[in-house]
């Protein structure tokens, strides 16, 4: 998840399990709508390492790397 949600920017990491973290986060966004909306505006931020052309640089990245 730490590499797709910015913690605080376009969501909110809890940890694992965590029922109690989850809910808190949970109500705070339905509390304050304007950072939820903010969460929305920046959730695309990422969006360019996922695709397949950003993914494919990746391992190109990582073949070149083993093959020094």
């Amino acid at each position: 998840p730490s590499e797709i949600v910015t913690d605080g920017l376009n969501g909110y990491l809890v940890p694992p399990k965590d029922i109690d973290a989850m809910a808190e986060k949970i109500n705070y966004l339905i509390d304050h709508e304007e950072v939820l909306r903010s969460f929305s505006e920046h959730a695309d931020d990422n969006i360019g390492r996922f695709s397949a052309e950003g993914v494919a640089r990746q391992w190109e990245a990582l073949f070149e790397s083993l093959m020094r």
